[in-house]
């Protein structure tokens, strides 16, 4: 296992909505950590499982804060960043047997900007739903995380070894500090997920978990409502009834 490589971090707000919904943290990854990123390949495809805080209510999650790794002095016109929920991670699956499944949704995409460094530099997204995110329970969740490159500006985005997300460490790389909201899922042993195997779906396979040491996952949070707005209960109890069915039938 190659030794990780620190980098320097910047801050981006990526894209950025408003809600009178009152909100709290229930995954932290970021708060203290140092971003880091793994010197192995493949490294397109990199994924966690987690379990959240609980929120007082049906997990909604309305926002996910996430750091990205270039990892070379690089001039992109653009990029951009695609997230897969899955509802399920499968502590027990082994081999090449997926580790998640029950997908919340689509792949989502957002556009994350020309990148122009002069080094390995880190940049950390904050992104908004505009539909929450509704996860059935608190544990054995998972995110897969793929970043793109349109180098030329061309509107053709293309999987980039250069860009990856980050992985949270201590400085110095030293232990890094503790979440400051719910933990991580990852079989033991391991604190992340990367596509060794060269799968490229949005999920990856039992045997694609990984470990650094001093690295404790990956580099994100995730907001979540905790006190909804009126309008925003009927949401919420349409996903409920939607969460048990896809229950009963599992």
């Amino acid at each position: 296992m190659r030794a990780p490589l620190l980098v320097a971090a910047i801050a981006l707000i990526a894209s950025a909505s408003s809600s009178s919904a009152q909100t709290s943290v229930i995954y932290g990854g970021i708060t203290g950590a140092t971003p880091t990123f793994t010197g192995s390949t493949p490294r397109t495809y990199m994924g966690q499982a987690f379990n959240v805080a609980d929120p007082g209510v049906a997990v909604a999650i309305t926002q996910l804060r996430i750091t990205m790794v270039a990892g070379v002095a690089l001039n992109y016109a653009d990029s951009q960043l695609r997230i897969q929920f899955w509802d399920t991670f499968n502590p027990a699956a082994t081999g090449t047997a997926l580790a998640f499944s029950n997908p919340v949704g689509s792949t989502l995409i957002f556009d994350t900007g020309a990148v122009n460094t002069t080094g390995a530099t880190a940049i950390t997204f904050t992104l908004n739903f505009a539909t929450p995110i509704m996860l059935t329970g608190l544990t054995n969740h998972g995110i897969v995380v793929n970043w793109q490159s349109d180098a030329a500006g061309t509107g053709t985005f293309i999987d980039d070894t250069n860009l990856t997300a980050a992985l949270r460490t201590g400085a110095g790389a030293t232990a890094p500090p503790p979440l400051t909201a719910g933990s991580n899922a990852n079989p033991a042993g391991t604190t992340y997920f990367r596509n060794a195997s060269g799968l490229t779906t949005m999920n990856l396979q039992a045997n694609d978990a990984r470990n650094i040491a001093n690295v404790s996952g990956l580099m994100f949070e995730l907001t979540a409502v905790s006190v909804p707005e009126p309008s925003t209960y009927a949401l919420l109890g349409v996903a409920g009834l939607a969460a048990l069915v896809r229950f009963r039938r599992r």
